[in-house]
């Protein structure tokens, strides 16, 4: 009896691990075709999310400027002096960042992550004619998942 009500709280545990990351996923695509990021063009980033999310820019000599924050209904800019390089709105399931009139001040990585987890992030790297991305899920939740599923995989049928 105990056997079995330990099997099924481990059976719960690992099913609301994976609903915790699952309902976590953030994800970002440039919207400009690569091959269309010259000097002077606008530059359309999408950041998809069901959780309030924000915006930030690390330019190539490693500098970050927090750019804006996005909830369910609205995004805004942190600072006024930040409208004439970038515009954001909030669409359905995210938001659009677009980089007005890019140049070599704006080439950059460009990361949108959840405003109440900074951890679970993805950035894309915004270069003349080039894109590169890369994701980021909290590491503590990965483990955490790897590790129970391992356990109730491999040691739970043994005990049955």
């Amino acid at each position: 009896m105990v056997l079995r009500l330990t099997v099924n709280v481990l059976m719960r545990i690992v099913f609301l691990a994976w609903i915790i990351v699952v309902s976590h996923q953030l994800e970002i695509e440039l919207v400009t075709k690569p091959e269309n990021i010259v000097d002077g063009t606008n530059v359309t980033i999408r950041c998809l999310s069901s959780n309030n999310l924000e915006m930030d820019f690390t330019s190539r000599d490693q500098s970050t400027i927090k750019i804006g924050r996005c909830s369910v209904r609205s995004c805004y800019l942190y600072d006024d002096s930040l409208k004439g390089r970038y515009s954001i709105e909030n669409t359905t399931g995210g938001a659009l960042l677009t980089i007005l009139s890019i140049t070599n001040y704006t080439y950059g990585r460009y990361m949108c992550f959840e405003t109440f987890n900074h951890s679970i992030s993805e950035s894309v790297i915004v270069s003349p004619g080039a894109v590169t991305g890369e994701a980021c899920l909290n590491n503590i939740n990965v483990l955490f998942i790897a590790l129970f599923s391992l356990a109730f995989f491999m040691f739970i049928p043994h005990l049955i």
